[in-house]
């Protein structure tokens, strides 16, 4: 009999209940020493940074195991959840070993091949996905709640915050100049200079920058170019 042992961590390199790759296979080594001694062959598989419901073609450690394994093998995983945490795929995966004539066991967990100990796999396989799903779930909740009540940073010229400086408000009077250097603009033409002009025109006819000063050709530039170029 050859005991193939299967390891897993998730793609952030730890797997989801914090146990590491070589902590798996330290309780599966002593596992096998305590229950077979010397008297098994031991191969090693791993499946590293990769999901527990991640499709079986993207298994390589899993499906290598299950290429070489013979009738009367037994593959050995830290628990159910490092061999799958997708309830259909661990369906899929039993069938597989079932028809090569072999079976599952885990140092954590029930080996208990009678109903009783099939019905418990099923559950904690369940289990397992429950908490993949749920997590997900709780994951897309938190980035849809950041979302909503994420920070803007500055106001660009004819803005405001609203209070919660969630989006902005159009201010009247810097949208009506915003306006009038866009007009001014058309009628300059294309020509080089046009944020000097604009300054000028806008000092001219008494518009005050945001900070209440003179309009200057470099803020000129900065506020009215994505309006202009």
């Amino acid at each position: 009999m050859t005991i193939l042992c299967i390891g897993r961590v998730s793609s952030k390199g730890q797997a989801e209940s914090g146990l590491g790759m070589a902590s798996q296979f330290v309780a599966m080594s002593k596992y096998i020493e305590e229950n077979y001694g010397n008297d098994v062959e031991v191969l090693s598989f791993l499946d590293n940074g990769v999901s527990g419901s991640a499709p079986l073609s993207k298994r390589e450690g899993l499906m290598s195991a299950l290429a070489v394994m013979k009738r009367g093998d037994t593959i050995l995983a830290y628990d159910l959840s490092r061999i799958a945490r997708d309830t259909m795929l661990m369906v899929m995966i039993e069938r597989e070993i079932q028809r090569k004539g072999g079976r599952i066991i885990t140092v954590v967990g029930n080996n208990d091949d009678t109903p009783e100990g099939k019905l418990m796999r099923s559950i904690l396989v369940s289990l397992a996905d429950y908490q993949r799903t749920s997590q997900n779930v709780k994951i897309k909740m938190a980035l849809k709640e950041k979302a909503k009540t994420h920070k803007l940073g500055k106001a660009p010229y004819g803005y405001k915050h609203n209070e919660a400086r969630t989006k902005f408000i159009e201010i009247k009077e810097e949208i009506i100049t915003v306006r009038c250097a866009v007009a001014f603009s058309k009628e300059f033409g294309n020509r080089r200079g046009v944020f000097t002009a604009l300054a000028l025109y806008l000092n001219e006819i008494g518009v005050k920058s945001r900070s209440g000063g003179k309009w200057m050709p470099q803020n000129t530039r900065t506020v009215f170019k994505r309006h202009i170029a």
